[in-house]
């Protein structure tokens, strides 16, 4: 028998990995927050709600995204004029995608859409949104140290906790390093970033994309981009410290931020649609870090769910309405769209070699 010569395959990872991966966290989610879960508080809890204080915090909340929207804009401002009204439709659109999708699609739909708004290259738009996300991290770290770093625990098992959420912030503070570096020496130094890549064809991928848009290294557009992301994290730091008004808990803003940024390191990872599950049980956790009690907490983390996430779907749902679109076309257009940038990627390696 003679060996095939045929060239091995790439072994990539099934799709139904990830949606599987996402709905047994779920699955598992609610049923450790819902197996005890008090139905006659959360009714007594609704009735008793001051809704002035929900509205605002609702208003906080979907103020963010308009934030985000003009970080976008800012840091997409070095190589595209971006419309900052089409950055807020692509955005809300992409918050409808998340929510009746798995795996956080709707990161991949804001882009695409953006890119066929504004005839941008897709690859500048997913790019932008990467460098967007790693800003996030910084300020997630920083944050979560800030509002930590002098509060001690009352009870041996609270340290405890804070502990285990310090040991996991510091490893994502070393993949947020690890991403900031890359970014920034491709950003900054390309011809070495090209002279590294001839040598490791790991990288390649990575750094051609970034070549496409080494003009979004400015340092005036990324050092604002960078404020921006500040505000982007403080606003809802703000919307659940009036959720707390709302229901009666004496809680400020640290602990505020302390649920906050649980909920955002506990739903990095792509899940169910919505976050559903996972958000619920991180912020039940947070709570009970801040020391509610636990019947309390998971009322309040199903509150504080819905007023996070069903106002900007039927925001998104609007958006949708006024522009026609049908989310299912539009999510299997910006798969092909990726898939596409992929390959044009991949058959332009000796060309990229051939750089000087």
């Amino acid at each position: 028998m003679h060996p095939s010569n045929d060239p091995p395959k790439n072994r990539r990872i099934p799709k139904w990995l990830v949606p599987t991966v996402g709905y047994s966290i779920a699955i598992a989610s609610l049923i450790w927050v819902f197996h005890a879960f008090d139905y006659e508080q959360l009714g007594q809890d609704l009735r008793s709600l001051h809704w002035g204080w929900v509205v605002a915090g609702i208003a906080l909340n979907l103020m963010v995204y308009l934030v985000d929207a003009w970080r976008w804009s800012v840091l997409l401002q070095p190589a595209e004029i971006v419309p900052l009204g089409e950055c807020v439709k692509a955005i809300f659109v992409g918050l409808v995608a998340n929510g009746v999708l798995p795996a956080k699609a709707g990161e991949v739909v804001r882009c695409y859409l953006l890119s066929l708004w504004t005839e941008m290259p897709v690859s500048l738009a997913l790019t932008s949104d990467a460098i967007s996300r790693v800003m996030d991290g910084i300020w997630l770290v920083a944050g979560f140290y800030l509002v930590t770093i002098g509060l001690h625990a009352p009870t041996p098992r609270l340290e405890k906790d804070f502990g285990l959420w310090r040991d996991g912030t510091f490893v994502l503070m070393i993949v947020v390093v690890i991403l900031s570096g890359l970014i920034g020496y491709v950003l900054f130094r390309r011809e070495h970033a090209s002279s590294f890549v001839k040598q490791n064809k790991w990288a390649e991928r990575f750094v051609h994309l970034m070549h496409e848009i080494h003009e979004l290294g400015d340092v005036r557009s990324l050092s604002l981009a960078m404020g921006i992301s500040g505000i982007y994290l403080l606003l809802p730091v703000l919307s659940v410290w009036c959720l707390f008004r709302a229901y009666d808990f004496d809680f400020g803003l640290v602990p505020a931020g302390i649920v906050l940024i649980v909920v955002h390191i506990g739903t990095i990872l792509p899940n169910a649609p919505a976050n559903i599950g996972s958000f619920q049980a991180f912020a039940t956790v947070a709570l009970g870090v801040i020391q509610a009690e636990q019947a309390a907490a998971a009322s309040f983390a199903l509150i504080f769910y819905i007023a996070h996430t069903l106002p900007q779907i039927l925001v998104g749902f609007i958006v949708m309405l006024f522009t026609g679109l049908n989310l299912g076309e539009v999510h299997t257009r910006a798969i092909h769209a990726e898939h596409a940038r992929k390959t044009r990627i991949s058959t332009s390696k000796p060309a990229l070699r051939s750089e000087s």
